[in-house]
């Protein structure tokens, strides 16, 4: 019943023609707003810098981002006293990276979810722009999270790079994966489907890192940091470019109606 409302929806606006606006007229409007705006009493233009921006996105993103996130601390505390005693908790850390990952595509796994999409896309900032806005946000707090991790870790005398090699690095890793998925599949991937995707990742990634982590061990530990370092900007550099595509695919809406965009 849904898709075929939504069919029935492309074929309507398909059929119209689209509303000519003239831009002459756009500009006339809005220089007429602006100028009633101004002998309105009380009235201050707003602060549009890209600070003030971010600061009024954070209270339309979920609350139980930052309960993960601050579990997660939480988490790291309890567990790196047992660094030296254990690579076990170190192993432990390392599921937090598909975790932390998942944070930063949930309002748009939500926006289309719930078909808000149209709702937001129509707002002052558009769709890519709000996406962008929460996204770095959100992925801000992710580093602040794994920085204290770092902390944690390093305040035991561990080595760093052992930190960035089993959490960082899947962080990283599964943010790319989590990006690219939804940018090549956005109408099937839901949070069960990115849930499923990240228990994976979480599966296949700890028996992975265990092996890297052990031959870097034994054969060539004196290069281990540098390798980890490359792995770390490779897959950050990914993660950027599938973030850039993703906010880019968010353009023209869903397809059939990107005529009626009112961008």
């Amino acid at each position: 019943m849904k898709r075929t409302g939504e069919k029935e929806l492309r074929r309507i606006l398909a059929q119209n023609p689209l509303p000519e606006t003239k831009r002459e007229e756009i500009v006339r409007l809005k220089q007429e707003i602006r100028m009633r705006a101004d002998t309105m009493p009380g009235y201050s233009p707003p602060d549009n810098s890209l600070f003030m921006m971010l600061l009024r996105q954070i209270p339309y993103i979920t609350a139980w981002v930052w309960t993960v996130q601050m579990g997660t601390v939480i988490f790291f505390a309890l567990l790196y006293r047992d660094v030296f005693e254990s690579r076990e908790p170190l192993l432990l850390m390392s599921l937090a990276g598909p975790v932390l990952a998942l944070l930063l595509v949930v309002d748009l796994v939500r926006s289309f979810g719930c078909n808000m999409w149209e709702m937001e896309a129509a707002c002052r900032h558009d769709l890519r722009q709000l996406t962008a806005m929460r996204m770095c946000i959100v992925g801000a707090a992710d580093m602040a999270v794994l920085a204290a991790g770092s902390a944690f870790y390093g305040r035991k005398e561990g080595n760093i790079w052992e930190f960035a090699l089993f959490v960082v690095l899947p962080f990283l890793m599964s943010s790319s994966v989590y990006l690219w998925e939804l940018k090549l599949f956005p109408n099937k991937c839901g949070g069960y489907v990115l849930a499923v995707t990240g228990i994976v990742l979480m599966l296949v990634c700890m028996p992975v890192l265990r092996m890297i982590h052990g031959r870097m061990l034994t054969f060539c530990l004196n290069l281990a940091p540098r390798f980890t370092v490359l792995a770390l900007a490779f897959f950050g550099i990914m993660t950027i470019c599938a973030a850039v595509r993703l906010c880019g695919g968010l353009k023209s809406g869903k397809r059939g109606m990107e005529k009626w965009s009112l961008e």
